[in-house]
């Protein structure tokens, strides 16, 4: 009788223990894999700014390609403001001390290309983050950024298309400014450089654009930098096809 006692105490350790793990592991995996989830869709008064800015960006890009007829030859000639590609300086980024602060790590290293050098603790407080990640609400992230350059450039836009994309990349690198943007890593949207591998993968992420090329080419490519130093891979500088960023961003969007 006591034997049976014991081996029904045993068992039951067992099963506990076996329980703590799953919930430990769940746990990690929900940290790891579904951060950033949570967001504000941007008020009318943001996609309106969004979309004049969009616009600004468009005519000034549409009056820099001077087309004219020469000898009955049709020449494009491209002002030196818009170069074919450009890239900014990545000088000083850092990866994200933890798992959930992407969010502020992308706004620390895009601060520091505008000479700014704000905490990621300090950003983490003003953006909201928490261990659920960062809220993605575009009015909060163009005031956060807007207050540290000290002039009112950053607006929202909520799941931009290709041409909306290529052109707010454009736009803000001719201009000195890199972009946030908020990304969804999945086999149903996008998957980035260092993600590869892995079916059931669902991340949702920032990183921070800083440059594009082929702008007088068929195929634009756009590069950002990705802060996760937790997965082999991801960490740093990459370049993909903008069709590519734009399934990766098209749940959410970016700040530019």
């Amino acid at each position: 009788m006591m034997k049976n006692k014991r081996i029904k105490k045993f068992i039951g350790l067992v099963l506990f223990a076996c329980l703590l793990s799953a919930s430990v592991v769940f746990a990690e995996g929900k940290n790891d894999l579904q951060i950033n989830e949570q967001y504000v869709k941007p008020s009318a008064e943001m996609d309106k700014k969004a979309i004049e800015k969009l616009n600004m960006f468009k005519e000034r890009l549409r009056m820099a390609e001077n087309t004219k007829t020469n000898n009955d030859n049709l020449i494009i000639q491209s002002y030196p403001d818009i170069p074919s590609s450009k890239q900014l300086s990545t000088n000083g980024y850092v990866g994200q001390p933890n798992k959930y602060t992407c969010g502020p790590t992308s706004a620390h290293n895009l601060l520091l290309t505008l000479g700014k050098n704000v905490s990621i603790d300090t950003l983490s407080n003003e953006l909201g983050t928490t261990q659920d990640g960062t809220p993605f609400d575009t009015n909060r992230w163009s005031n956060v950024l807007n207050g540290h350059i000290g002039r009112s450039w950053y607006v929202g836009m909520w799941s931009p298309n290709i041409d909306s994309l290529w052109t707010a990349f454009v736009g803000d690198i001719i201009d000195g400014y890199p972009l946030i943007l908020d990304i969804h890593i999945s086999s149903s949207t996008a998957i980035l450089p260092g993600y590869e591998g892995d079916p059931n993968i669902n991340v949702w992420h920032y990183v921070t654009g800083v440059g594009y090329s082929g702008y007088y080419n068929a195929m634009h490519y756009v590069t950002y930098f990705d802060p996760n130093v937790f997965r082999q891979g991801a960490y740093g500088l990459h370049t993909v096809e903008v069709s590519v960023m734009q399934a990766a961003v098209r749940d959410r969007g970016i700040i530019y």
